[in-house]
């Protein structure tokens, strides 16, 4: 509601009261208007009838179907036929009547990585311990991406790995060798609190499905480097890479105990 036009018939509503009691005083009174309208106004009552919308802000509708006089008669400003002119007809926006439209036309712009992401089955620590509490993954031994796969922990269709996340953390007290393909950093430390171990190694596709079902492959395939993309991932202490200098460190003092 607009503030303005309520002020504004309060104004005028004093200076008329002001205007008719100088009438009955003997005659109008030069300037009684104006001084009227610089002093605060007196309260005046309002009625349900005087409130009103701004101006603009309710639109007339178009009549339409009223006739020919009317100017918007006979097809009602849809024209002669047609899916326009249907109920509910129309099309959709970017339809070019069947022929290819311009999104088509015009060639695509641009590059995303999306095609390149890897597609990683995500295994919890909750999820773990429940399998270690079921006795179908043996915390002796360590516990590999075969191991998990086998345990059917993960999908059977595991295509490029598996990563290790840190959810329920709290409840996990399991001391287990693991190695996966990512780990969180909170799974990373969670397993390391208990006494456990972490280290995320890289597997190519064909050098995966060897690790997983060993007896269809007359000679295991190698498997390959990681590509420069993850190199620095695998090298990183952080992430308990199998190039990095922390497992490299910490596989020689394993080694050096069994000498022992």
């Amino acid at each position: 509601v607009d503030v303005r036009y309520f002020r504004t018939r309060m104004l005028r509503a004093a200076a008329a009261a002001v205007g008719r009691a100088g009438s009955r005083a003997g005659g109008p009174v030069r300037g009684v208007h104006t001084t009227a309208a610089c002093a605060e106004p007196a309260p005046v009552t309002f009625w349900l009838n005087d409130l009103r919308d701004n101006e603009g802000a309710m639109k007339k509708a178009k009549l339409v179907g009223r006739g020919d006089g009317a100017g918007r008669g006979k097809t009602s400003t849809r024209g002669h036929k047609g899916h326009k002119a249907r109920s509910g007809g129309g099309v959709r926006p970017g339809f070019e009547g069947g022929q290819t439209p311009l999104a088509r036309r015009l060639p695509k712009v641009g590059f995303s990585n999306a095609r390149f992401k890897r597609n990683l089955d995500v295994v919890s620590l909750a999820k773990l311990q429940q399998w270690v509490d079921k006795g179908r993954l043996d915390a002796s031994k360590p516990i590999t991406l075969r191991d998990l796969w086998l345990s059917g922990i993960v999908g059977r269709h595991l295509k490029e790995g598996v990563k290790l996340l840190g959810t329920g953390a709290q409840g996990f007290t399991a001391k287990l060798d693991l190695t996966v393909s990512d780990a969180s950093a909170s799974a990373i430390a969670r397993v390391e609190e208990v006494g456990g171990k972490v280290t995320t190694q890289y597997y190519g596709r064909v050098a995966l499905r060897g690790h997983l079902k060993p007896q269809k492959f007359a000679v295991l395939p190698k498997n390959p480097t990681p590509p420069s993309k993850l190199m620095k991932h695998y090298n990183s202490d952080a992430k308990r890479g199998y190039l990095s200098r922390h497992v490299q460190m910490r596989e020689w003092a394993a080694s050096q105990e069994a000498r022992a």
